[in-house]
């Protein structure tokens, strides 16, 4: 009986200061501590949460379509170069305004393709030619060439295979990937003088069609509508 009430006197006294000892067997602590080393690397390898996505940007607006290069007249003798590859230089100078793009415009003109002999010259029957700077229809560098020209200038325009009839050429008269020079006289801006007698450009020098391509017409071999009508005319008036 005396080591009955010693023990629980020994008991309350330890619970009264704290200090009760309980002895776990050495696999359950084992386990704890594999549980609390794995909790604090899975908390480790967690990924920080991710953040809000920035909103999409709005689409951007189609490029409004470039307008011909002007291309000022250059010192005698001194060609320049424009970025789309086509080389100019004023051979005479002219006067006044430049030409730009939206204007009528009367030139002669005097075209060769690789250097070889004119294929195509308004000067033999002085008859220059009249037609809007800018038009879409009309191959780049024929715009490219004239636009920034003064009236009374005279240039020579060298364009490289892009910038006139490409790949396909232009048979027989150029070749596929053949360059094309004008030699190219400014006359008038605005409505022609009628002392110029000058005619409509036509189809000349201007992109073909598909229509054109599939029916094998040719701006250096068939005449445009206004060229027959003329040629029409002047037969039925000589006949």
């Amino acid at each position: 009986m005396r080591r009955f009430r010693g023990w629980r006197a020994a008991w309350a006294l330890e619970a009264e200061e704290g200090r009760r000892r309980i002895q776990l067997p050495a696999s359950l602590l084992a386990l704890a501590l594999a549980v609390l080393t794995g909790g604090c690397q899975n908390e480790r390898a967690s990924p920080p949460p991710a953040s809000p996505s920035p909103a999409s940007p709005s689409p951007a607006s189609p490029p409004r379509p470039a307008l011909p290069t002007f291309a000022k007249p250059t010192k005698i003798g001194e060609p320049a170069k424009l970025a789309s590859g086509l080389v100019y230089e004023t051979l005479e100078e002219g006067t006044g305004l430049q030409a730009k793009s939206g204007d009528t415009v009367t030139i002669h003109c005097i075209a060769s393709s690789d250097g070889g002999k004119p294929f195509f010259s308004t000067r033999e029957a002085n008859r220059p030619v009249t037609f809007k700077l800018g038009d879409s229809r009309l191959i780049q560098g024929w715009n490219e060439g004239i636009a920034g020209m003064k009236v009374g200038e005279r240039r020579k325009v060298t364009m490289p295979p892009n910038l006139a009839y490409g790949a396909l050429g232009r048979l027989p008269v150029i070749p596929p990937n053949g360059s094309l020079t004008l030699d190219i006289e400014a006359l008038a801006f605005g409505e022609p003088p009628a002392d110029l007698q000058a005619q409509d450009l036509g189809f000349k020098f201007t992109v073909p069609s598909e229509a054109d391509l599939s029916s094998g017409r040719n701006e250096w071999l068939d005449p445009s509508p206004k060229e027959e009508k003329t040629k029409e005319e002047k037969k039925n008036g000589s006949g």
